[in-house]
């Protein structure tokens, strides 16, 4: 696949504006009283749409956990459904080296160690061949 030139700079310079979380991240908090049984809203790390198909990511941490809810989110989102794919991706977010991932799509989850190799290129590997995927490229 050809680069289509994509480009998404931070343009949030927390040297001269202080801390992005602080200063600019919605407080989803708020929030909280509006669902029931403790349910709480929460972010995306990152999402795509090609072809009306849908990449979502969420990243945690060297050692950071998905919790029980959105496990069930995910595995209900993608259910019988090749609309969404999410992929759960632990590593460190400032080196982007990355452990392993999992990929839940169309009713399947898939987990992937990367201890041995290059994970941030496998990873980028796996999102190039949805994105062919999602353009009608690939079977």
């Amino acid at each position: 696949m050809t680069s289509a030139g994509g480009y998404n700079p931070m343009r949030y310079n927390c040297k001269d504006k202080g801390c992005y979380n602080l200063n600019l991240r919605p407080k989803i908090e708020t929030f909280a009283e509006c669902f029931p049984r403790k349910i709480g809203m929460g972010d995306v790390d990152g999402i795509v749409e090609i072809g009306s198909k849908f990449l979502l990511v969420e990243w945690k941490s060297e050692g950071g956990l998905v919790t029980r809810g959105q496990e069930i989110m995910f595995e209900r989102l993608t259910k019988d459904n090749e609309q969404f794919v999410v992929y759960v991706v632990e590593g460190n977010p400032v080196t982007m080296e990355i452990d392993e991932y999992t990929m839940y799509f169309n009713s399947s989850v898939q987990r992937f160690t990367c201890h041995d190799h290059d994970g941030l290129a496998e990873l980028k590997g796996s999102f190039s061949s949805w994105a062919e995927w999602a353009e009608g490229k690939q079977s």
